[in-house]
């Protein structure tokens, strides 16, 4: 986004720019002074308090510790920070009161700790307690300010320091004496050339023996687990580890190396060793991180320990080695483990099944036998109609009757007789079609009936 709106060219070939609020300069690329605001800057802040002015409105951020529309106002009591939001953590009763800035506590007289909880133990003086004689070497502390006054051979605020080489005496203005050998020192205290402290020898050519230190070598070292001492100071130096003043305390777990500074990378409860991380695998396990589990065939500590199972139903367990394969038991695994109560739940829950698939045969079955008798109680009353309306001796009467009245209707009926006899035959048990055929000739069958009754043909 550009921070000017329009660029104007005037007949000077120079660019005037209409320049947002807030900014100056012919690129329009600064902002305000800290105490103006506006447009060309011109509008002076009204802030207070080292408050930020907006560039562009003029509104006040305050700084911490202040609040108010112009920062006027400093936070309540209780309250600190940016926005005066944080609550004071202070003992009330002896606190003068809590910066409003950073919350620090300033405490009354005799009270000290960062929330003034505690008194100030003696030896030490002043406001807050603050100011306290921590002066070395039997050096003296002033009364008023506190200062050390150094003892002969030392200087330093609190006297800890011995004078520079070559200097020794009352605040280290007398000059030693010139020295005869790089590890010879000239006395701080007296100037007279002693062996360097962590030095010895005619000539203090050589360094302390081990578990010896200081000056002479006269201190003895309290190093251990192997820790070495340095020769001038003493310092125990811990071999990897270990820690603490004189290498009494192993690392914490997960960490390892010089000064326990390293993090364990081991897997699965691996152990970590102490002196230069290698993980000891629990039995199982292996790889640099112990999260490789032992090869099939093998197993325990560092997988190392090979399964010679006896047969089939073991199988090689990484931690315990042969062991049976589920559902194995015994000596040689080779006893199935079926519980009697759940066989016994199983039977129970067969039992109920048969029962009830029993139940469903039998219902089945009275079904199968009930249709069947129907069906044949339908097939005997379809026959029985059958033979019935077949009327095959009074077809063959009637028809053959009519012989002598017309030698064409005679033929007609027994034809007709024939045929019906014959169809008869081939289908039986085809109702709707003998009904049909039997009704057409009951009708032919009367008419021929009805011309028999005729008077003409009863005379003759």
């Amino acid at each position: 986004m550009k921070i000017f709106d329009i660029a104007k060219y005037d007949t000077n070939f120079t660019y005037l720019f209409d320049i947002l609020p807030g900014w100056v300069g012919i690129l329009c690329d600064r902002p305000c002074d800290d105490k103006f605001y506006g447009k060309d800057c011109k509008s002076k802040c009204n802030c207070y308090n080292n408050a930020a002015c907006h560039p562009q409105n003029g509104t006040c951020t305050c700084a911490a510790g202040f609040t108010g529309t112009l920062c006027q106002d400093r936070c309540r009591k209780g309250f600190y920070g940016n926005g005066c939001n944080q609550r004071c953590d202070c003992v009330e009763k002896n606190t003068v009161d809590c910066d409003s800035a950073t919350g620090y506590c300033n405490c009354k007289p005799e009270w000290r700790g960062i929330r003034c909880e505690t008194k100030c133990p003696e030896g030490l003086y002043g406001k807050d307690c603050h100011l306290h004689c921590e002066c070395m070497h039997n050096s003296s502390c002033d009364s008023t300010t506190g200062s050390c006054v150094c003892a002969k051979g030392w200087e330093g605020p609190d006297c800890s320091q011995p004078c520079k080489e070559g200097w020794y005496g009352l605040g280290c203005r007398e000059k030693c004496p010139e020295k005869m050998n790089e590890n010879m020192t000239c006395n701080h205290v007296t100037g007279e050339y002693v062996c360097r402290t962590g030095y010895l020898g005619l000539t203090c050519e050589h360094p302390c023996p081990l578990n010896r230190y200081g000056l002479n070598c006269s201190n003895h070292c309290h190093c251990k687990n192997g820790g070495e001492c340095h020769h001038v100071t003493g310092v125990c130096q811990c071999r990897p580890g270990w820690q603490g003043e004189y290498c009494q305390t192993p690392c914490a777990e997960g960490t390892y190396g010089v000064n326990c500074t390293q993090h364990c990378k081991c897997q699965n409860d691996g152990k970590c060793r102490l002196k230069d991380g290698h993980c000891q695998c629990p039995p199982g396990w292996t790889g640099t991180m112990c999260t490789e589990i032992c090869p099939e065939g093998y197993y325990g500590h560092h997988c190392l320990e090979i399964c010679e199972c006896k047969n089939e139903f073991f199988r090689c367990h990484s931690v315990e080695g042969c062991i049976c394969r589920q559902g194995y038991t015994g000596e040689n695994c080779d006893e199935q483990l079926f519980s009697r109560n759940i066989q016994e739940k199983d039977d129970g829950r067969y039992k109920y099944i048969g029962g009830v698939l029993a139940i469903i045969v039998i219902i089945g079955a009275l079904l199968a036998a009930w249709r069947y008798r129907r069906r044949r109680m339908a097939v005997k009353n379809e026959m029985a109609q059958v033979r019935y309306t077949a009327k095959s001796e009074k077809d063959k009467f009637d028809i053959s009757s009519c012989t002598d009245e017309d030698d064409s209707k005679g033929t007609f009926g027994q034809r007709y007789y024939l045929q019906k006899k014959d169809d008869h035959v081939r289908n039986p048990n085809s109702n709707v079609y003998h009904n049909m055929i039997s009704g057409m000739n009951d009708k032919r069958v009367e008419h021929i009936y009805d011309k028999v009754k005729q008077p003409s043909l009863m005379a003759g």
